[in-house]
């Protein structure tokens, strides 16, 4: 999906690009740093999960730790298979692949070092992806929302006074260019989108069984599979939160023209209204969801009845 938007991002931004030239007069927002701490530290939390993940599933642990065992049943003859518990790099590549890629070897015989660094190499890919997918959503979100701001900030430090019709004419095309420049962006990101929700419901659900499975095990793997899903909660919420903020940018415009002086009311402040009003302004997901603050709850809603139903299959079997 990103080599598809790849393809179509030159052009995209050639257009985004036409709409901040056009609202120049309004200042350009500042994202340089805000953007810059956002990726880092979703970064180095996802990278620490990671690293923390690697290291309880092959470190030496204690007697209630499944990574402490050396031993592993071979499934398809009955026999154990020794796992290199040496620290080694080799060795920790076959503990890395046997321990927490098992289901990708149909025989543990079959394992050798070059499968191990192509499955580790994989394993860092995915998280990764998994994590940039999230952070690019709320990247171009918060560029996005910044823009809107700018227009409202322009209209409210004239709240009150007479405007002529060009320059309400300005402001309601200005406000046009950009709800079409959300819709286009939407048109090539809301797959994206929509992946990017759906595996952190998928995976918000996983961990919450994970973790009070984790209870049985021991102290370090509970508090991973804790701050694991801390950090999950955090994303899914984050990732929400910054894609809404368009809707929510959007929607301040509405009372600042509602303060438009009688006499200053003209058929383009009218028209204006009636725009903002009228128009929807949210990035969606597949065009069958829209992300606003209210999705959040609809999202939360959702992983407490999968819960509750994924525990009470729990306790069946």
């Amino acid at each position: 999906m990103f080599i598809k938007l790849a393809k179509k991002w030159p052009k995209l931004m050639q257009d985004w690009r036409t709409v901040e030239i056009s609202m120049r007069r309004f200042g350009a927002p500042r994202l340089g740093w805000k953007s810059t701490t956002l990726a880092v530290v979703l970064l180095v939390f996802a990278f620490t999960e990671h690293g923390l993940h690697n290291w309880l599933n092959t470190r030496p642990g204690g007697k209630d730790d499944i990574a402490s065992m050396s031993l592993i049943d071979n499934d398809d003859n009955g026999s154990l298979i020794l796992i290199d518990q040496s620290a080694t790099f080799t060795g920790y590549l076959e503990r890395f692949s046997l321990k927490t890629h098992w289901y990708l070897y149909d025989d543990y015989n079959s394992y050798n070092p070059v499968k191990g660094f192509l499955v580790m190499w994989l394993s860092l890919t995915a998280t990764f992806l998994w994590n940039f997918t999230d952070l690019f959503i709320m990247l171009v979100s918060s560029a996005l929302a910044a823009q809107f701001k700018k227009l409202t900030k322009a209209m409210h430090a004239v709240r009150g006074q007479m405007l002529t019709m060009s320059q309400w004419q300005e402001y309601r095309e200005t406000y046009t260019s950009l709800t079409h420049l959300v819709k286009k962006i939407d048109d090539h990101i809301n797959v994206i989108v929509a992946l990017s929700i759906g595996s952190n419901i998928y995976f918000i659900c996983a961990q919450l069984i994970t973790e009070i499975d984790s209870i049985k095990h021991s102290y370090f793997r509970t508090l991973f599979y804790m701050y694991s899903f801390m950090f999950l909660v955090f994303r899914t919420t984050a990732v929400v939160m910054q894609a809404s903020a368009i809707n929510d940018e959007s929607k301040k415009i509405v009372p600042e023209i509602f303060m438009c002086p009688t006499h200053s009311y003209s058929i383009e402040t009218q028209r204006f209204l009636q725009e903002v009003t009228s128009d929807y302004v949210a990035l969606t997901g597949l065009k069958m969801f829209s992300i606003t603050r209210n999705f959040l709850l609809g999202v939360a809603g959702a992983v407490l009845t999968y819960e509750i139903v994924l525990i009470q299959l729990q306790n069946t079997n």
